[in-house]
């Protein structure tokens, strides 16, 4: 497929390459990028923080492929869950489930995180991780395994009457400043204030 805009992505490999490429990335060789990352981090480029986001995405598939099932958003084709470092966009780790999987699925979302979370040179116990995700990561089971596992967590969460009038039960005093990005406060924005480690 990338062959089809050379001037998009210049000269790729052949099929045969490619074939052997995809291959060649199995366990073994998820732990030479793994130790790869450890040399790197080791030698200065570990990022100031580690950030590690979670999500979702639609991929539609456009004949009957195998596990290709019809989607929430009534399409056709995949629904994996993947993981990427913030600091450097680097994927970490993905699930490949069926387009009819469910979104809030708790059990999907830890497995991808524990094979992210091994593919970091780091420890929970060594390092402060903050994991964020959308709604879909909204489930007790996602955050108590999150607490488990001793990483920070930030997730996603409707505001309905209920979530409204929880917020409205923290102290004016006890709001901290959101940030953007950049390190800018974010306006009026605020966010409670971190729960400290278990």
């Amino acid at each position: 497929m990338l062959r089809q805009q050379p001037e998009l992505f210049g000269r790729v490999g052949s099929d045969p390459t490619v074939w052997r490429v995809l291959d060649s990335i199995h366990s073994l060789g998820l732990r030479d990028i793994a130790a790869a990352r450890a040399r790197a981090w080791a030698a200065g480029a570990a990022p100031d923080e580690v950030v590690i986001d979670l999500d979702g995405t639609l991929l539609d598939a456009y004949s009957d492929k195998q596990d290709a099932t019809a989607t929430y958003k009534r399409g056709f084709g995949y629904y994996p869950i993947l993981v990427y470092l913030d600091a450097t966009g680097e994927g970490l780790a993905g699930v490949l489930r069926p387009g009819r999987a469910g979104s809030n699925n708790a059990a999907d979302h830890l497995a991808v995180l524990d094979a992210a979370l091994a593919q970091l040179p780091v420890t929970a116990a060594d390092t402060e991780i903050l994991v964020r995700t959308d709604s879909a990561g909204a489930t007790l089971a996602f955050v108590d395994g999150c607490i488990d596992r001793g990483v920070r967590f930030s997730v996603g969460l409707p505001i309905n009457a209920a979530a409204r009038d929880a917020f409205m039960l923290v102290q004016e005093e006890d709001w901290i400043a959101a940030v953007e990005t950049d390190g800018r406060l974010a306006g009026r924005a605020h966010r409670p204030p971190r729960p400290p480690l278990g």
